[in-house]
């Protein structure tokens, strides 16, 4: 941290230090007239003030309880600093660490009112891009408070970033956003489902060796269904996030506000045990057994239709024994040719010259130099594209080979 306790930064008093993120650090801080607690933010890099300035001047346009409001924008000594409401508590990603997944009514409960902040942004044309459990807390009383707009961007908006980069947190990344295409609503309404999955589960649904097994997964919707992972979890719950992530945008909800149109009032809870009916007296399950008027009928076919009607019955309930017995399919057999041990290594791609897209199965990776995330053993096949040439580059990641430079025609 580059300030200290009682540190001056324009108006403010530094009190503490909060965290560093990835544009620059956060304090606590207090308004040195008003005596007003701030969580006050300092851009690390002047490069990056452009930015810092969008979420400023989007931020400012915001009033809604669950979303944390900004107070003042300004720099000092060169570095743009801004101040926001502190919002004391835990975040989501500290609660569920202390404690766990939760039930699918107190999920219902915290996901409401972040769908209702979002569907807010979006009625006022803001999409959000980082929605994840680092980014809500949830006061001591029970509020619950959406944080920071690093790349929060308005729709129709110029791109932001620079260098072919994919703003947000990988695991909550939508498939157009890991493919390079502008997010919309629809982007924030997948960051949710990833997010309800998180509350009801403890995890995200998406995580792989390495950063292009992770996009590879996110991009065909691959993901084991959260009663599969925890106990309890209601079918209703499934329904939900499999709505949300959707591969395709237009197989999801259209926004925040459908999302929240489509939550249920209340949780359902589980039904109680189904009571098993009184057995009937002999006499009375005689009267009302229909099987005396079926045998009565069957004993006027002729004999091999009889034979051939009880072949068939019992055909069929050996089939249903045997479908029984059969185990379910594992929605996660893609994630087998990875292996569980796998060791995470590091691959640098450059290109001869000038710099040159790096394409994988399609999607766009980024830029040379760039570091490509693979693990020992792995099969790599990229493309390195510059204009109208291109090539390629296939290779085995091993212990010992961390570089490929190649030369474009």
């Amino acid at each position: 941290m580059d300030f200290l306790p009682d540190d001056s930064l324009g108006d403010y008093r530094v009190v503490a230090p909060l965290g560093r993120g990835g544009m620059g650090e956060v304090y606590h801080a207090t308004h040195r007239r008003l005596g007003r607690p701030v969580a006050l933010k300092v851009l690390r890099d002047g490069g990056l003030s452009r930015r810092f300035l969008n979420e400023a001047r989007i931020q400012a346009g915001l009033r809604h309880p669950n979303v944390a409001t900004l107070y003042d924008y300004f720099e000092c000594d060169g570095r743009a600093c801004i101040a926001m409401e502190l919002v004391e508590g835990e975040t989501l990603a500290e609660r569920l660490t202390a404690r766990g997944p939760i039930s699918f009514e107190e999920a219902l409960d915290l996901l409401r009112p972040i769908a209702e902040a979002v569907a807010y942004l979006h009625r006022h044309g803001v999409i959000h891009r980082d929605l994840k459990s680092h980014n809500v807390k949830v006061t001591p009383e029970g509020r619950v408070a959406l944080l920071d707009f690093g790349i929060a961007k308005e729709l129709g908006a110029q791109g932001l970033t620079t260098g072919g980069a994919v703003p947000g947190t990988p695991e909550y990344l939508s498939p157009e956003q890991v493919r390079g295409r502008p997010p919309d609503a629809r982007s924030d309404v997948w960051a949710l489902g990833v997010l309800l999955y998180e509350l009801l589960t403890g995890d995200v649904p998406f995580r792989a060796p390495s950063t292009f097994s992770l996009f590879e997964r996110i991009t065909r919707a691959e993901y084991r269904p959260p009663s599969g992972r925890a106990p309890g979890v209601p079918p209703e719950a499934d329904r939900l996030v499999a709505r949300c992530l959707q591969a395709a945008p237009s197989a999801r909800f259209a926004d925040a506000s459908a999302l929240l149109a489509a939550l249920p009032s209340a949780a359902p809870r589980p039904s109680p045990t189904r009571q098993e009916p009184t057995p009937a007296r002999p006499s009375q399950a005689r009267s009302a057994s229909p099987a005396r008027p079926v045998r009565d009928r069957l004993s006027r076919l002729p004999r091999w239709v009889s034979l051939a009607a009880v072949l068939v019955v019992l055909a069929s309930g050996s089939l249903a024994v045997e479908s029984l017995r059969r185990p379910p399919p594992d929605p996660e057999a893609a994630d087998a040719v990875i292996p569980v041990d796998a060791v995470p290594v590091g691959v640098r791609i450059d290109a001869i010259g000038e710099p040159a897209e790096v394409f994988r199965d399609g999607l766009r990776l980024g830029t040379t130099p760039l570091t490509l995330e693979s693990y020992v053993g792995e099969d790599v096949a990229i493309e390195l594209r510059r204009g109208d040439a291109s090539a390629p580059i296939r290779f085995q990641t091993m212990p010992g080979k961390r570089a490929y430079t190649v030369s474009i025609p």
